[in-house]
């Protein structure tokens, strides 16, 4: 095998990242335009749970066994209240029903969660 060791650069970001040397092929990298305003807080978070849904993978896509999809976990959720619906059982009796202000606190805007199961976990469920 043929080449010379060459130390990388410095890392320029906080988390030791070395973006120069990342290659993301055909994927755009840098930001598309603006898609307008939002008019409200509630709105904006809104559109933002739809766009991070058209960049969720879902679970089947990454494995084929995992076809039962839970149609309960696909959802947008745009306001820290919406994580209940989600993360509520039993998540919620163990925080004592803080989970809406530790979103809040961490400030979290919007989310797209994705869940499946494999069809003999799906059954049992059942």
């Amino acid at each position: 095998m043929g080449g010379v060791a060459v130390k990388p650069p410095e890392p320029g970001d906080s988390d030791g990242a070395i973006v120069a040397l990342m290659d993301t092929g055909s994927y755009p990298t840098a930001s598309g335009p603006p898609s307008g305003t939002a008019g409200s807080e509630s709105t904006g978070a809104i559109a933002e749970a739809h766009r991070i849904a058209e960049n969720v993978v879902g679970p089947w896509q990454v494995d084929a066994k995992l076809r039962q999809r839970q149609p309960t976990t696909v959802r947008p959720l745009f306001d820290a209240r919406s994580l209940n619906l989600v993360l509520g059982d039993p998540l919620h009796l163990v925080l004592d029903d803080q989970l809406s202000g530790i979103a809040v606190a961490h400030e979290f805007i919007a989310g797209f969660p994705v869940a499946a199961l494999r069809r003999s976990q799906a059954q049992r469920k059942r």
